[in-house]
């Protein structure tokens, strides 16, 4: 009996720093966030679609994908307009169990909100979602 003590204990610990390592870290920063998310929105509205596509994160490329991304920054004028979008706040969450920011933003017209998600994948904030309200 002692000896799967002496087996399953350093096992157990293995295991457990794993899965500690298996979330995704700490909060993203609110300077942090906002950073990656107005990159993002600027690229788009630099017309530099490819380069705000390249800071996705799978998941976002997977849901969307490029043609359904270009499509719906098309439908969005609000993504495009010549001044930024104003920064209005920034939210800290979890989805399923890993930590997120919300940027919120409106458009320079104030006509449409604008929410950018970010997550951790790989050891870099990406942008998870973007909705345009």
């Amino acid at each position: 009996m002692i000896r799967l003590r002496h087996v399953f204990a350093p096992l157990a610990l293995a295991l457990a720093l794993v899965c500690a390592g298996c979330g995704g870290g700490a909060a993203p920063e609110p300077d942090a966030s906002r950073d990656v998310a107005a990159r993002f929105l600027d690229e788009i509205r630099a017309g530099k679609a490819e380069a705000a596509w390249e800071g996705t994160s799978t998941e976002f490329k997977s849901l969307l994908g490029r043609d359904g991304f270009v499509a719906y920054v098309r439908k969005h004028p609000a993504l495009k307009e010549k001044e930024p979008p104003l920064f209005v706040s920034f939210n800290s969450a979890e989805r399923n169990g890993i930590p997120v920011g919300e940027c919120a933003f409106r458009s320079a017209s104030k006509k449409s909100a604008v929410k950018v998600l970010v997550a951790k994948e790989n050891g870099t904030w990406k942008v998870e979602r973007l909705t345009v309200d």
